[in-house]
């Protein structure tokens, strides 16, 4: 008996960072562990060399050129990711997309529809197959709403979208972009098309199961992690906060966090490890940088790091400090907090968010309102007794 096909479908896997390459490790090995056959689909634009992707199918259009740029080659990251033909070229794109939408030609919606057709051929995918969407974007879901209903009803795949409240609201067309996908989600069921959805935190399941009007899912990562007993009495107190330095992960708010924590912790006794800023950020600032470098409670690592790495941050910290901004972690999750619950660390983070919801959720922390607030947080955390 032939095992049933699923393909795990990402078209935002293109850059040499970030969870999205992760997650779809993750889910791919998840799958294949219920046996089932997997095909792992990503854009063209995937450089070669990234850890884990080698043998993922580049077949996806990628469709936002012009928003987050995808590099070239794997062997020019970071150098051409920050350089003026890049932002050029970025900007050259944007127009490009925004002024076809402005025209109504539809453009970028036209040439990902005609891919996905491409693609559904290629792979022979039918009524018998599953396309399953770990991280959606905006164009990805959307156009396969709109392939699908134009196939015979046997050659329509399930179709299951992961939210994660990321790029669902990008497009270049102007209006709500999610509103926009939402409605396509429910044209094409009332069409016929088995598509269901889920979200990576509660608080966003909340939102869509109230927009939509009918059940979604939760689905977090399946992450599975060695678990290393915590030595509370160790010092100093480790507090980590893995994952590239961004500006709305707090990476601005990280002087202010170590301030706060002098009030309650004595010179040596507390230490924050961290990953840096990419010097191609958009925010990035050499004189924010040389006030981290003089924080010594602070360790700013590398803005890059292997997985090994990252995971021996989790392994060494005691706790986690998310300090994730409230505007755009409304309804998002992290895949840092999920790694960080794989290896059974506890989470401070601010109150408002999607982590916050998940952290609730699971009582594994504390969700506070501002730095001082989770400086005290820390610091009675750090008060449990040694094993």
């Amino acid at each position: 008996m032939t095992s049933r096909r699923a393909f795990v479908a990402d078209h935002m896997a293109v850059l040499p960072y970030g969870h999205n390459v992760e997650a779809l490790r993750l889910f791919e090995a998840e799958l294949r562990s219920r046996d089932i056959d997997v095909t792992t689909l990503v854009c063209a634009a995937l450089p070669k060399g990234i850890e884990g992707a080698e043998d993922y199918a580049r077949v996806l259009t990628y469709p936002y050129n012009g928003h987050v740029e995808a590099i070239r080659k794997y062997r020019d990251f970071p150098k051409v990711a920050g350089n003026k033909i890049s932002k050029l070229r970025r900007l050259r794109d944007k127009a490009l997309w925004m002024g076809a939408d402005a025209a109504g030609l539809d453009g970028m919606g036209r040439r990902v529809r005609a891919n996905w057709l491409e693609v559904i051929k290629r792979y022979g995918i039918t009524g018998t197959d599953w396309i399953f969407m770990p991280s959606v974007d905006h164009y990805g879901l959307l156009c396969l709403m709109q392939v699908l209903q134009t196939l015979p009803a046997d050659r329509r795949p399930s179709v299951h979208g992961r939210m994660i409240g990321v790029m669902e609201s990008f497009s270049y067309a102007r209006g709500a972009a999610r509103t926009r996908l939402l409605t396509a989600v429910r044209d094409a069921q009332k069409a016929g098309v088995r598509v269901s959805l889920s979200a990576e935190t509660p608080v966003y399941q909340d939102y869509l199961t109230s927009v939509l009007r009918q059940d979604v899912g939760y689905l977090t990562y399946p992450c599975i992690a060695p678990y290393k007993p915590i030595d509370w009495g160790r010092r100093p107190f480790q507090l980590t906060s893995p994952g590239q330095g961004r500006a709305d992960k707090g990476y601005f708010g990280l002087v202010a966090i170590s301030d706060a924590l002098k009030v309650h912790f004595k010179r040596g006794q507390v230490m924050l490890s961290t990953q840096g800023m990419r010097k191609d950020d958009t925010y990035f600032s050499r004189a924010y940088e040389a006030r981290l470098a003089a924080k010594i409670d602070l360790n700013v690592r590398a803005a890059r790091l292997s997985s090994d790495e990252i995971n021996a941050m989790y392994r060494h910290a005691h706790v986690l400090v998310l300090p994730y901004a409230r505007d755009i972690y409304a309804l998002r999750g992290s895949a840092v907090y999920q790694e960080g619950l794989a290896h059974g660390r506890l989470v401070v983070t601010y109150d408002g968010t999607g982590v916050a919801s998940m952290v609730k959720r699971y009582g594994n922390g504390v969700c506070v309102k501002d730095d001082r607030a989770l400086a005290e947080a820390v610091h009675q955390l750090s008060q449990r007794p040694a094993a």
